[in-house]
């Protein structure tokens, strides 16, 4: 959990996180946070990146999309939940396009389907945004978010520490 693309992207991602975080009584959302950062910067817990990738369709309701709804409700920008949603795709779209490889996912049938349905980027989103379990058809139906999400996907694809698919077009 020490690469920069990742440790960049987590301070802000908090912070959107945070400013919408409907904590429980007791609960200080930053000292919360802050301890978050100290587990996943311990190397002795061997956080994998795949792992935390896992079970997506399950995770990505509850820590992302509810505080993005939240956030579009207070008209806030997103671009950091925008960027791990992005994130979360490229990896699908990854695995998707690699022979052998497993999503470990209660929804990968369906969600590997929908990755495999295109090899371009704003398609990539779309099918994969089409994913009423996952995304709702609030999501998919807000230009803003789905605009965002799309350029985040594109930036991610054309930084070199991103490993993707290489069958994936970026519309250049």
């Amino acid at each position: 959990m020490q690469l920069p693309l990742i440790t960049d992207i987590l301070d802000p991602l908090w912070i959107e996180i945070r400013e919408v975080l409907h904590a429980p009584k007791g609960v200080n959302p930053a000292e919360y946070v802050e301890s978050l950062k100290q587990r996943y910067r311990n190397p002795a817990l061997k956080h994998r990146t795949a792992q935390i990738a896992c079970d997506g369709s399950q995770k990505l309701p509850q820590r992302l999309l509810a505080p993005l709804r939240d956030r579009i409700a207070k008209g806030l920008p997103s671009p950091m939940i925008a960027t791990a949603v992005a994130a979360w795709m490229h990896f699908v779209a990854k695995t998707a396009h690699t022979s052998d490889a497993v999503l470990n996912d209660p929804m990968a049938a369906e969600i590997l389907m929908q990755a495999r349905l295109s090899n371009e980027a704003t398609e990539i989103v779309g099918n994969l945004l089409a994913i009423e379990k996952i995304f709702g058809t609030d999501l998919p139906a807000h230009a803003g978010f789905r605009d965002a999400l799309i350029g985040k996907f594109i930036e991610l694809a054309n930084n070199p520490s991103v490993t993707t698919a290489t069958q994936i077009s970026i519309g250049n």
